[in-house]
């Protein structure tokens, strides 16, 4: 696939009046055909929970919460935050806008900025940038596959040491596998990985990288 930069749509949506969250729609949707026309992709949730839509698909009793934690894993998704409108007055646009800071996302107030990045900060290495995103979600649904098969306790069980150890394991295969030999400190030609692959390893090293954050922040098994 070709690197389309994604931009999130973010903007003030509910309202008592609903002339104004039809306004609010309708600005969401003018601002996505625009950057359609730039040649970027977009995700507008405005469109996604527009009236219609939701009469006609969405329960009546979902709360704010559960639409602005729906909002948030599309955002995840995304290469920037378009803030647009009164984004200020919004509750929920300003949560989805932390989120972004928190993700270390790039957030803009200005269309105009945004439009203006697009050969620079999203194209300098289109192919290195889609193979990323690429690559982190399949290591994703790897951990999560391999996640079935295990209770939390095989991390919980060890700590930190069992990860060190288990990182360490991948580390030492793939020197060896580049000619390194550790115990005598000598270098020879790269070998062929007669079973598990480097990328498979790599894969590894990296989703164990991951869980030890994730276990340092205490949520592992959470």
């Amino acid at each position: 696939m070709s690197n389309i930069p994604l931009v999130y749509i973010s903007g003030p949506y509910r309202d008592k009046d609903k002339k104004k969250i039809l306004a609010n729609i309708t600005l969401a949707e003018s601002v996505a055909k625009r950057l359609e026309l730039a040649g970027y992709a977009f995700l507008c949730p405005h469109a996604n929970s527009s009236l219609q839509t939701q009469d006609k698909f969405y329960a009546a009793d979902r709360d704010g919460d559960f639409w602005i934690t729906a909002d948030c894993k599309m955002l995840a998704a995304c290469d920037a935050i378009l803030m647009i409108g009164d984004w200020e007055k919004s509750e929920g646009a300003s949560k989805e806008m932390g989120y972004a800071n928190f993700l270390g996302m790039p957030v803009f107030t200005d269309i105009e900025k945004l439009l203006e990045t697009k050969a620079t900060e999203f194209f300098t290495y289109p192919c290195q940038s889609q193979m990323f995103r690429e690559l982190q979600a399949k290591s994703y649904f790897l951990m999560m596959r391999k996640s079935s098969d295990y209770s939390a306790s095989n991390v919980l069980a060890t700590g930190a040491v069992g990860l060190c150890t288990r990182i360490w394991d991948k580390i030492s295969r793939l020197l060896n596998l580049q000619g390194f030999n550790i115990m005598a400190g000598t270098y020879s030609a790269p070998k062929v990985a007669a079973n598990e692959s480097i990328d498979d390893t790599l894969s590894d090293l990296a989703n164990y990288a991951v869980i030890f954050q994730i276990y340092r922040d205490g949520k592992w098994g959470r």
